[in-house]
């Protein structure tokens, strides 16, 4: 499967799942017993936040063993984040990788706070504030009732970049067009996938 052809199955995949039309009797056990014996074989890697409300898998109405996934707090890209997906790339030929923001993240709302910041959070914040800065530079407010999700958009492009600076195997592959790598931000409340230019 080329990057294409991944992409269009999650972007058919969230069509479903936000219409409410989910694969109906996925046959979890067979499944389980499938990978078991032939190992895994995901045809995408999704880097997505640790929110509750955005569960990888049903977004995309994909099932056992389909997704390769990492999920983190505002969807940031740490050094071990880079190194599963170079994993997931290199052990499984995974061809596209989608980072995941979203609509209403706590981790964003946290990092736009001028408020002190609690040490042990300090890590998290300080990978999205670039985002923050970017979005003021940008002429942005922080009173504007989507200031917070224009910054996890812009969060997602972050972690991007964050992805190239920390594997040169990925950025390379993406350069080549051996993998593809694609921002994208999930809204809560419809079940949509915008797919960020």
């Amino acid at each position: 499967m080329n990057s294409d052809e991944a992409l269009q199955m999650l972007k058919d995949g969230n069509k479903r799942f936000a219409s409410d039309q989910l694969i109906p009797d996925r046959k979890f056990k067979e499944r389980r017993e499938q990978t078991a014996r032939e190992g895994q074989k995901p045809f995408a890697a999704i880097l997505a936040c640790a929110d509750s409300r955005v569960p990888v898998e049903l977004v995309f109405d994909q099932g056992l063993g389909d997704i390769f996934v990492s999920a983190v707090a505002g969807n940031i890209c740490a050094e071990t984040v880079a190194a599963t997906f170079e994993l997931g790339v290199r052990e499984f030929g995974i061809p596209l990788i989608v980072v995941l923001g979203h609509s209403n993240c706590g981790a964003v709302s946290l990092a736009v706070k001028e408020d002190k910041i609690e040490d042990s959070l300090m890590p998290l914040v300080k990978r999205i504030r670039p985002a923050v800065m970017a979005a003021r530079m940008a002429g942005m407010e922080r009173s504007d009732p989507d200031f917070i999700n224009s910054v996890a958009k812009i969060n997602v492009k972050e972690a991007i970049d964050d992805l190239f600076d920390q594997s040169p195997y990925l950025k390379e592959m993406a350069q080549n067009g051996d993998v593809a790598i694609v921002p994208a931000f999930y809204d809560i409340l419809s079940g949509e996938v915008e797919w960020i230019e």
